[in-house]
């Protein structure tokens, strides 16, 4: 007779018991990391946001150049984009929200010219000690709320954006697009971009398909509509511990913002496997 029929647990069953309840564990985890991306996105101001912001990304090892998990490369996807649609090195390119520097330095080491720019003091900082007088580089500190305006990191005066351009081609750094809060301050960052760049301008973000607090607490939908209509905020914005405030598009978000900033898709990603990015370029 077996062990079930004797009345007798399997070996191991109370072991295996125990695990299994454990996975109450993850559910409370991932109830409670909604409820806070739900409560961040709608009560937290610009000013904590802005800090974490800061906090979080100067101290990822991610950003950090010094340390070994730092992304000294471009991704496949940005290697075909700037295999297909960058004109040829020397060439002039903007690079916004850069970081710590991952696009900027693999650009340079092409034999491109670069301006960069991110709004993380931390994240400057990092990309400011790796700057040599022999690089086609200049670094500054700026938002995309922030433009034309550039600050320096080394104290010296304001610089205005279009007093450094044009430019040949530009790129909103790796998802950075996804950080800027109101539709607003979408449009004007690609109408800014757009009056400066000649050329092909690079936008990835953060798409719907991907994302899951988005789909989270449907049922409180008119409570949630009120707690973001406080700091003007929408369907889509969300927040992560780990990349803090984002908005999530879909296709036709990115196009009807491209359009309402005077640009026209030339490209629009499909390949969610890589990483959603779009291709603009000013209206003909």
């Amino acid at each position: 007779m077996s062990e079930r029929s004797n009345g007798r647990h399997p070996r191991g069953d109370l072991g295996a018991r125990f695990l299994a309840a454990t996975r109450w564990v993850d559910r409370a985890q991932l109830l409670f990391d909604r409820a806070r991306s739900e409560l961040v996105a709608g009560l937290a101001s610009d000013d904590v946001l802005d800090r974490f912001n800061d906090l979080i990304y100067s101290g990822a090892e991610g950003y950090d150049p010094g340390e070994a998990g730092f992304r000294a490369y471009l991704f496949p996807w940005e290697e075909e984009v700037i295999e297909h649609s960058f004109p040829a090195p020397p060439a002039k390119i903007l690079i916004g929200g850069a970081g710590s520097g991952r696009e900027t330095f693999a650009l340079l080491e092409r034999g491109f010219e670069v301006v960069a720019f991110d709004p993380s003091e931390g994240l400057i900082r990092l990309m400011f000690k790796r700057v040599t007088g022999d690089l086609s580089l200049e670094v500054f500190r700026a938002g995309y709320e922030d433009l034309p305006r550039l600050a320096s990191p080394s104290g010296g005066p304001p610089r205005d954006i279009r007093e450094l351009g044009p430019f040949d081609a530009s790129v909103l750094g790796w998802g950075s697009y996804s950080h800027l809060r109101t539709r607003a301050q979408r449009i004007q960052t690609l109408r800014s971009f757009g009056e400066i760049t000649e050329g092909p301008i690079i936008v990835s973000f953060l798409h719907v398909a991907g994302d899951l607090h988005r789909r989270a607490f449907r049922r409180f939908a008119p409570i949630r509509r009120r707690l973001r209509a406080r700091h003007g905020r929408v369907e889509g914005d969300a927040f992560s511990i780990y990349i803090g405030f984002y908005h999530v598009f879909d296709d036709a978000e990115i196009r009807d913002l491209a359009d309402r900033a005077g640009l026209r898709v030339r490209h629009l990603s499909e390949a969610r496997e890589s990483w959603p990015y779009a291709v603009l370029e000013r209206e003909a």
